[in-house]
């Protein structure tokens, strides 16, 4: 039996937008300690340019990619696919690949742009993929076949 979860739209805004923030935390915090360090001054124009480039890059994406990833030859922009005997992750149409019975953990991690699901086969080949792009049923989905396969 072979299982396909596909990333839903409104999961991709949600998943960009999170990563994002992550990521704008991360710059906010050395651009602080940059301007108390060399005591830097900071317009607001600056400030809105920043905001507008933040906006930008949650949302730009998706739209283009609902407007044009469509029909016959829509691919997958993120998805999983579930099998007796595999985990494939597929990132806009590339797969990676790991054997289920070679899996031997599976952990929730923090990275750069946060929470992270990281699965690790014998090899110590490793697939990471952000914690939020798929919806909490995806998940348990995911994380109820990774368990069984340890």
């Amino acid at each position: 039996m072979v299982k396909l979860i596909i990333q839903s739209r409104l999961q991709n805004v949600i998943d960009r937008a999170y990563k994002v923030a992550c990521f704008s935390l991360l710059q906010f915090a050395i651009a602080s300690l940059c301007i108390l360090a060399f005591d830097v001054r900071v317009n607001q124009d600056q400030i809105h340019v920043a905001l507008v480039f933040i906006a930008f890059i949650v949302t730009v994406p998706p739209i283009w990619l609902a407007i044009f990833n469509t029909g016959k030859s829509r691919m997958v922009e993120h998805g999983v696919k579930l099998s007796e005997d595999s985990f494939e992750l597929i990132r806009l149409g590339e797969s990676s690949l790991l054997s289920r019975s070679e899996i031997i953990e599976f952990k929730v991690a923090y990275g750069l742009l946060g929470k992270q699901l990281s699965i690790t086969d014998k090899s110590q080949n490793t697939i990471r993929f952000g914690y939020y792009v798929f919806n909490a049923r995806q998940k348990r989905q995911i994380i109820a076949y990774l368990q069984a396969a340890l």
